[in-house]
């Protein structure tokens, strides 16, 4: 495969966000990267016909979204992202009406959007949204089963620390730090979520849901004879650069394209490390952590 490292930024609005610490205060980088994600100026330039289809499979908080938007960016890769996430979902709805109603009619304008001009189409998929919010939002138990089956290749994209993943999941549903561009100040980030309490009941039933749709994802692999890649998050963060190579590889093999740059920021804080403590100590109280 030939790859070519350029500096690929991802799209900038040139826009000044502060956050105050007031109390209940959020993050307003989601509601911002889902207009991105919503805007036809992602779309590629020319409709092309489908060859090739893939999946992300994955649960929250597992760099999926560092992955997708990488992808992404490469040209060579579709747009990989998560066009089934309910607040997406509601923001496309306001925007096109209900002329997308049915779900063959919503797959093919996205398809048609979505696909890059190698004809690569992906998508990013989590387990509730799969159980949940498709059949709700096209009201068919059946759409998710079509989507797997009409998938040539998966993408099964994990995090080996349940923990940390849940952790990370808690204090995104508390301060809606989701999908954080490069471009943020994740020094703002940090001070916003200093106040994040200590909610071990809500922690745990986190943690449990991360295991339990990362057991459901398996099972499903487990079963289907198509092709699967295995990717952990913390290889993702330790070895960026061979494991976009290796997804790359993976679906449109050698194919050539560049590099980008991280599109995301890492906003693991202090908060993350006392919370998990915390839960640790909570859970166990001779627990000892070794970090």
């Amino acid at each position: 495969m030939l790859v070519q490292v350029i500096c690929v930024s991802a799209p900038k609005n040139g826009l000044n966000i502060t956050m105050s610490n007031e109390p209940n205060n959020k993050s307003p980088w989601m509601e911002i990267t889902l207009e991105r994600q919503l805007s036809e100026e992602r779309d590629f330039a020319e409709s092309v016909p489908v060859t090739k289809k893939y999946g992300i499979l994955c649960g929250h908080r597992m760099g999926s979204n560092l992955l997708s938007e990488t992808l992404y960016l490469t040209g060579v890769m579709g747009d990989p992202m998560e066009f089934y996430n309910k607040r997406w979902l509601a923001k496309f709805r306001a925007k096109y009406g209900a002329q997308y109603q049915s779900f063959q009619d919503f797959y093919r304008f996205i398809q048609s959007r979505r696909t890059s001009p190698n004809g690569v189409f992906g998508y990013n998929l989590k387990v509730d949204q799969f159980r949940n919010i498709i059949p709700n939002q096209f009201g068919d138990a059946k759409v998710g089963q079509l989507i797997l089956r009409d998938t040539e290749r998966f993408v099964f994209l994990r995090r080996r620390d349940k923990l940390d993943q849940a952790i990370s999941a808690y204090i995104g549903k508390v301060k809606d730090t989701f999908r954080i561009p490069a471009e943020a100040n994740v020094d703002e980030i940090h001070k916003l979520v200093e106040d994040v309490p200590f909610a071990p009941a809500q922690i745990n039933n986190i943690l449990g849901d991360c295991i339990m749709f990362d057991k459901a994802w398996e099972a499903f692999l487990q079963k289907t004879e198509k092709p699967v890649l295995e990717v952990y998050y913390e290889d993702l963060t330790a070895d960026f650069e061979g494991v976009i190579e290796k997804v790359v590889a993976f679906v449109v093999s050698d194919q050539e394209f560049s590099l980008p740059e991280q599109p995301t920021a890492k906003v693991s804080s202090p908060k993350n490390l006392e919370l998990k403590e915390q839960f640790l100590r909570y859970i166990s109280p001779q627990a000892h952590l070794s970090l």
